[in-house]
């Protein structure tokens, strides 16, 4: 039995579904459950777009083509300077509305003692770096920052904080740096810097972690699993998590890299020989796929293994446009993957 992380999002009904799922199907591989972003919170970041759309300050100015959908792009509005945009993110209303439910659970036994409450939050320039036009992003990412800290000071009031854990969702940082959405219009120290500044925000007594990512289309989209851009191999992934591992100001519990389906080659794998995390950081590698399974991952496991050891397991991203009917079998995945036993010195 691997160790497992779930990234955030699930194709179910409702929070309480994907806690009772997850337990059922996964029982005691996982140390954290996410509450799945069902209902209002569905689709990521695009769940952003009816919050940007109220926002003082800003306004519609176009639309921008992510390659398997159009969003809306945001900017300041006519006379509006940066300090009179007022972000309201929701992450400390229904970003925790689930925690009551969660809570419950834990008090009845459904829930693993010691299992923490995973609150997922997309970095500033997952939403900055897409709803906002190129023009006004350095100038509005900071304002956006300062709304994030202080919602998860809120969530640090209002929920008991060892009870707890948070993730940073690294994705649109990858689009940017890659090129996918036209030429990158912020320097890369720029956009490293952001994300090792995410973890500045959260408390100590908070577990944190990053998951890292390329993207995934959305529910109903052409071409389930498809990316802003196809990774060539680990590379990039491997800068950014080493900039995390040795700038960040707090400890790193854990940090999570996407595989693609397609990729179970040496030089996919071949970068994370420089990968250098801390000691207390768990790698977790985004292997599994409902369409090849056990077999698939197993595949790409032994691949995995010729060039980093000691890594739990995990999707690539969330399960929300996988079929909900395969959300247990995908669960169950976790469990009964393998992977080898790290090389004892």
């Amino acid at each position: 039995m691997a160790k497992a992380h779930l990234v955030g999002s699930m194709n179910l009904e409702n929070a309480e579904e994907v806690f009772r799922t997850v337990v059922e199907q996964v029982g005691d591989s996982v140390d954290r459950i996410p509450d799945g972003e069902t209902g209002p919170r569905a689709g990521w970041i695009l769940s952003m777009i009816k919050r940007l759309s109220a926002t003082p300050g800003l306004a519609e100015c176009g639309t921008l083509d992510l390659g398997y959908i159009e969003v809306p792009e945001f900017g300041l509005a006519d006379g509006a300077r940066p300090e009179d945009v007022r972000f309201e993110l929701g992450y400390d209303e229904e970003g925790i509305a689930a925690w009551p439910t969660f809570k419950q659970l834990l008090d009845q036994g459904v829930i693993r003692t010691g299992t923490k409450f995973q609150i997922a939050i997309p970095t500033a320039l997952a939403v900055v770096g897409v709803f906002i036009r190129a023009e006004d992003r350095s100038t509005l990412v900071p304002e956006y920052e300062k709304r994030l800290a202080v919602e998860i000071a809120n969530i640090a009031e209002k929920l008991p904080t060892d009870d707890i854990a948070l993730q940073w969702d690294v994705a649109v940082e990858f689009g940017l740096l890659e090129g996918a959405f036209g030429p990158m219009p912020l320097p890369k120290e720029v956009i490293l810097d952001e994300i090792v500044r995410m973890s500045s925000y959260v408390p100590e007594s908070i577990e944190m972690g990053y998951h890292l990512c390329y993207g995934s289309a959305p529910t109903g989209a052409d071409g389930r699993g498809r990316h802003f851009v196809e990774p060539g191999d680990t590379s990039l992934l491997v800068e950014v998590a080493n900039a995390i591992s040795q700038r960040a100001v707090r400890p790193i519990s854990w940090i999570h890299l996407p595989v693609p389906i397609a990729r179970d080659d040496d030089a996919y794998f071949q970068p994370l020989d420089r990968l250098l995390l801390r000691p207390e950081t768990t790698l977790y590698l985004g292997l599994l796929h409902e369409q090849d399974g056990a077999e698939g991952a197993q595949r790409r496991i032994a691949t995995a293994a010729r060039h980093v050891s000691d890594f739990g397991v995990g999707t690539e991203c969330g399960m929300l446009s996988e079929p909900r009917d395969r959300i247990p079998y995908l669960l169950r995945l976790h469990r009964d993957v393998s992977v080898p036993e790290p090389a004892r010195p």
